[in-house]
């Protein structure tokens, strides 16, 4: 019956080997990860250890020298996995030269222990010292207690990422698990049926140690081949779902912490795999720029598959969970096709820019030059041309302060005294159109905006209100499709309250008294959608709407009763708005921007004398 059985042994054990030996291999050349040498490594060891008992056992049919044999494994085995336990988890700290030789030597100690007891029991020494082996079997069992420590706390490592990780999960931490505490508990049983001759004659107790060996094997290709340990390293290589990252139209490339390509979507493949596999590379020499160069710039452009593209990269640190860098995450965005038409709109804005100002200059110049000299038919004329040639003017004015407005820098806490904004910009418009308008606000009110921003979103709402509310000159241009008040002129009203319990606490309105501005003008705004922009007024609206979101705010618009509009532009406040000293501080820093001189010069249709035919 034992006879019989001892193939078995060795069939189990040698299949064993062969798989270990198998992926060891596999992981050695395809997975470059983080820990994927110490991975093979510890696969090895099993390998050896597994041919080693039981090729032993067969042929000298006796289990002492395989019990010799075996523990030299079992006991170094579990500090190389130890070791790549840490790697693969990110614990850097203990993954030092120095450290690992601290970490293995006791094991070493131990396994030469185990190795001489094995070989004692085997016959090989007929003559010991009772002292000295007395020593060596306590040496023996107090290492076997060190490793069964290590053992524990690099599995508990591997179970716990598992467990905390979604794309790796539990079944990845079993199984992770299963490959070195099957053997290394098959050992322990083995040797412990030995010891206290519990055992049944034959070879029961190397078939356990010989199925506890096949468990972690089977273990071992299920990890790589079923649960993909190496496509998702909690250490560096991997940065969310395997679905999302592949079906990205952005480039993203995953380096470890020495600038090294540990993983990149199928995009990112396609793009720079024109010199070979990027995976394994350094990205200095996959992009042509390092890690630390990317994170400085705004723009890049790099050689591609394709030729030249321009990138918007996006540099982010990987840290594990003790905040340790172990990579980064770069994240690259194709903007060729924007960036080249950016730069075509802002080569086309400019001439546009400069040629509508130099070119309506002279249309009015002209035209004005026309109705002093002609009889009053032509000089009516010349009269519109120079109200159309304003209303372009006008518009260049706004589209260029909108342009301005826009770019202003972000920043990170913009504070600004709205009552000295608004109080500016209301004494501008009074004095340009001599238009009535009430201003009403507290001495001071502080809110989270740039004054660069606030002041051209008032100076806006307020022209508005005095073009489509006044009779005055500046709203009766030929193109201008609001019904004006044949009345006295009348007031424009603009408040400022402050609510505190409101989100946006700040609530600036302005108020007129004509027929308003025309819903045809507001409800593309108020909606967002683009419409045709056919008055200067229109444009100033979206320029408001893009202010006032810059600013985080509000905008709205309703009916004054019985005619006329109001409108809501509602802004945050700074956290600190109960400070006095924050508010006084805040106020005195509010700066006043100049006044953008408008396109064309003075001697316009606004200057003209009544008898001319223009407007009053």
């Amino acid at each position: 019956m034992a006879v019989q059985s001892v193939p078995a042994v060795t069939a189990l054990s040698v299949s064993s080997a062969v798989a270990f030996a198998a992926v060891a291999v596999w992981v050695t050349r395809r997975r470059p990860g983080a820990g994927a040498h110490w991975f093979a490594a510890t696969l090895g060891l099993l390998a050896v250890g597994a041919v080693g008992s039981g090729v032993a056992y067969y042929l000298v049919g006796t289990v002492s020298l395989a019990t010799g044999i075996y523990p030299l494994i079992v006991v170094v085995m579990p500090v190389v996995w130890a070791r790549f336990a840490f790697e693969y988890y990110g614990l850097f700290e203990f993954t030092s030269r120095r450290r690992t030789v601290a970490l293995i030597s006791p094991a070493v100690v131990a396994a030469l222990a185990g190795t001489w007891v094995g070989l004692v029991e085997a016959g090989f020494f007929q003559t010991v010292s009772e002292t000295f082996a007395l020593s060596v079997y306590s040496g023996y069992v107090a290492m076997h207690f060190y490793s069964a420590t290590v053992l524990l706390v690099a599995v508990g490592l591997l179970v716990r990422t598992g467990l905390r990780r979604d794309h790796l999960g539990p079944s990845l931490g079993a199984a992770l698990a299963l490959i070195v505490v099957a053997p290394w508990v098959g050992n322990f049983i083995h040797g412990a049926l030995r010891v206290t001759d519990t055992s049944v004659p034959g070879v029961a107790d190397e078939m356990v140690r010989a199925g506890a060996i096949a468990i972690g094997a089977v273990a071992a290709v299920a990890a790589v081949a079923r649960y993909r340990l190496f496509e998702g390293l909690p250490a560096a290589g991997t940065i969310g779902p395997e679905t999302v990252l592949e079906e990205m139209d952005d480039l993203v490339i995953v380096t470890d912490s020495t600038g090294r390509v540990v993983r990149l979507n199928e995009r990112a493949r396609q793009t720079f795999a024109d010199d070979g596999e990027p995976v394994g590379r350094t990205a200095d020499d996959v992009l042509g720029t390092s890690v630390d160069a990317l994170a400085d710039r705004d723009g890049v452009r790099l050689d591609t598959a394709t030729g030249p593209r321009q990138f918007d990269p996006s540099v982010s640190e990987l840290t594990n969970e003790q905040g340790h860098c172990i990579g980064h995450t770069l994240v690259l965005r194709d903007v060729t096709e924007r960036y080249t038409r950016r730069q075509r709109l802002s080569v086309l804005n400019r001439v546009l820019r400069h040629n509508l100002r130099n070119e309506t200059a002279t249309i009015v110049t002209r035209a004005e030059v026309i109705a002093e000299r002609v009889d009053d038919d032509v000089a009516e004329i010349a009269d519109e041309v120079v109200d159309t040639a304003l209303s372009i003017a006008e518009t260049g004015d706004k589209a260029r302060r909108i342009e301005r407005m826009m770019a202003v820098p972000v920043t990170p806490d913009p504070r600004t005294d709205v009552t000295r904004i608004v109080q500016d910009a209301v004494d501008t418009i009074r004095e340009e159109t001599g238009c009535d308008i009430s201003r009403s606000a507290p001495d001071t009110v502080v809110a989270r905006a740039d004054h660069r921003v606030l002041h051209p979103v008032i100076e806006d709402l307020v022209e508005n209100a005095v073009e489509h509310g006044s009779t005055g000159p500046r709203s009766q241009a030929p193109d201008d499709a609001v019904e004006h008040d044949e009345s006295a002129d009348p007031t424009v009203d603009v408040s400022v309250t402050v609510d505190p319990k409101a989100d946006l606490p700040v609530e600036i309105t302005v108020t007129d008294e004509g027929p308003g501005i025309p819903e045809s003008e507001r409800s593309p705004v108020v909606a967002g959608d683009e419409a045709p922009l056919e008055h200067g007024s229109g444009l100033g609206l979206w320029g408001v709407k893009w202010g006032v979101t810059r600013m985080g705010g509000s905008l709205s618009f309703e009916d004054n009763e019985p005619h006329g509009t109001i409108v809501r532009v509602r802004i945050p406040t700074p956290a600190d708005t109960d400070d006095a000293a924050a508010v006084d501080e805040a106020a005195a820093a509010t700066e006043v921007p100049p006044r953008t001189p408008p396109a064309v010069p003075p001697g316009t249709i606004r200057d003209l004398d009544t008898s001319t035919g223009g407007s009053p």
